[in-house]
């Protein structure tokens, strides 16, 4: 790729950190880091900003309730490319501006 030693350090991810990201530890760890910050913090906060916080914090944890765990969205993003690459590939026999119109279709 041409990257010099200073770049490749600078952008290094240890493959344990992409680990715990996709299977959920990432976040939960982060989680319980701010959590216990943010206790020693909160006795600071004026009653306003504590409840916009409290908020904040019920919106994040319905988000949290709504959305699908990572993998299981990359698996579905993965079969959807796969069973759009196997009907282009089965549609072999048409002309070349039929494959391009089908290839257009399977994209959208």
């Amino acid at each position: 790729m041409g990257n010099t030693p200073a770049v490749c350090r600078k952008c290094y991810l240890h493959p344990d950190v992409i680990n715990s990201y996709l299977d959920g530890t990432l976040v939960e760890t982060l989680k319980k880091r701010a959590e216990n910050e943010w206790k020693h913090r909160l006795r600071q906060l004026q009653p306003e900003e504590a409840a916009v916080l409290g908020l904040l914090q019920q919106r994040l944890a319905a988000e949290k309730r709504r959305q699908m765990p990572l993998r299981k969205v990359l698996q579905r993003s993965i079969s959807r490319v796969k069973k759009r690459r196997s009907v282009i590939s089965t549609k072999s026999w048409l002309s070349p501006g039929a494959k391009t119109a089908a290839k257009t279709a399977a994209v959208m």
